[in-house]
């Protein structure tokens, strides 16, 4: 938070979207500040076995940087092995 107690940005809420958000608003220099705790509702919420609809070709990333594709590489992942995504590796992805 800036010295006079204002931030550019203020995001509710530190799930998929919240975080995306945020990630695009600091990549352009804004000062951002995000309320939650990320993934929480995911990690709290969601079946443990649950698998998302979407592939791993899906992300929020904007700048492309940080996909799930990208993610998978990283770690030697064959994309076809993961879809749908489970919710174990989602969390870790967005970790």
């Amino acid at each position: 938070m800036a010295e006079n107690g204002h931030t550019q940005l203020l995001v509710i809420g530190a799930g998929p979207y919240g975080l995306s958000t945020a990630a695009c608003a600091q990549r352009q220099g804004m000062e951002t500040l995000v309320l939650g705790h990320p993934m929480s509702f995911w990690r709290e919420n969601m079946p443990q076995k649950m698998m998302l609809r979407s592939g791993p070709d899906w992300h929020m990333d904007v700048a492309r940087e940080h996909t799930m594709m990208a993610f998978l590489a990283e770690r030697g992942v064959d994309p076809s092995d993961v879809s749908p995504i489970p919710i174990s590796l989602f969390l870790e992805y967005a970790d």
